[in-house]
């Protein structure tokens, strides 16, 4: 597997981040770099890692980023959150106006031992895809990429052009497990297109939002039927039976994931869920 890797070191200006990171859940497009760094910042902790860094130095023995080539310069692929943090420590990156104060000031002589870093240079992303689905994919919610981020990764490979059993061979798991990821992003991805106010909105768009139970709802026998939620596992889509429908899945989402109600969760019975369902309401 990593006969065609070399250890190369890099100047950090050279190495850019990766916009096609499993990660970056609901990003908007395009994606730069400094919308992935207040992405990091504001969901992956980068704040608490600068700390540590500025605190202990480079480590020369921490687990190196792995990069692909990107014309004359470098897309790190895995260690995002370490390469922005050394990019913000030398300077090469400045934070926005709201996470400026998080970012340590360190001495010029350690700034110069971030400026170059030893990275795996893989010969291509093909060939990384397996190292990160071995190191970070899970098909639960504690996985290191999280729920959505395991998913996600998932089905940007089908978007790809991917097959299922490629993708399958890839993330080591079988290719029904496959398709029923991606069915869970697509259902994910219908709640997102419904009619929300902003706040509500926002809390669907976190990427560390717990949508599990809804899909877990739907798994209990029967109640695909009765909200009229069909999973169409041929084309790997979500089909509602009519307008009622969309407003059930509405109401579904609203109350196992934005304003959840104790004693009421994945395992509730249809009747639990919809008793208070106005079909005439939004």
């Amino acid at each position: 597997m990593f006969d065609d890797f070399a250890v190369i070191e890099l100047d950090i200006k050279s190495i850019k981040l990766d916009p096609l990171n499993p990660r970056l859940v609901n990003m908007p497009e395009p994606i730069s770099e400094d919308g992935i760094i207040q992405f990091l910042f504001a969901h992956h902790d980068l704040a608490g890692f600068l700390q540590k860094l500025a605190r202990e130095g480079h480590n020369p023995a921490a687990e190196i980023p792995y990069v692909v080539a990107d014309g004359e310069t470098y897309t790190v692929v895995e260690g995002n959150t370490r390469t922005a943090a050394y990019k913000l420590l030398t300077g090469v990156r400045t934070a926005s106006a709201d996470y400026a104060s998080l970012v340590p000031r360190i001495s010029k002589e350690r700034q110069d031992k971030f400026q170059k870093i030893r990275c795996s240079l893989a010969p291509n992303r093909d060939a990384l895809l397996p190292i990160m689905a071995n190191a970070h994919f899970g098909s639960g919610d504690k996985s290191r990429w999280g729920y959505l981020g395991s998913r996600k990764a998932v089905f940007d490979e089908y978007k790809r052009g991917r097959d299922i059993s490629e993708i399958a061979r890839i993330f080591q798991i079988t290719e029904s497990n496959i398709r029923e990821l991606i069915i869970e992003f697509a259902l994910y991805n219908e709640a997102l297109k419904l009619s929300w106010t902003a706040a509500e909105k926002s809390k669907l768009q976190d990427p560390s939002v717990e949508f599990n139970p809804p899909v877990r709802f739907l798994q209990s026998s029967g109640h695909k039927s009765k909200v009229g939620i069909e999973y169409d596992r041929t084309n790997l889509q979500i089909k509602f039976k009519d307008a009622e429908s969309r407003k059930k899945f509405r109401h579904l989402v609203k109350r196992l994931v934005i304003e959840r109600t104790k004693g009421i969760g994945a395992t509730a019975s249809y009747e639990e869920v919809f008793a208070d369902f106005n079909a005439s309401g939004s």
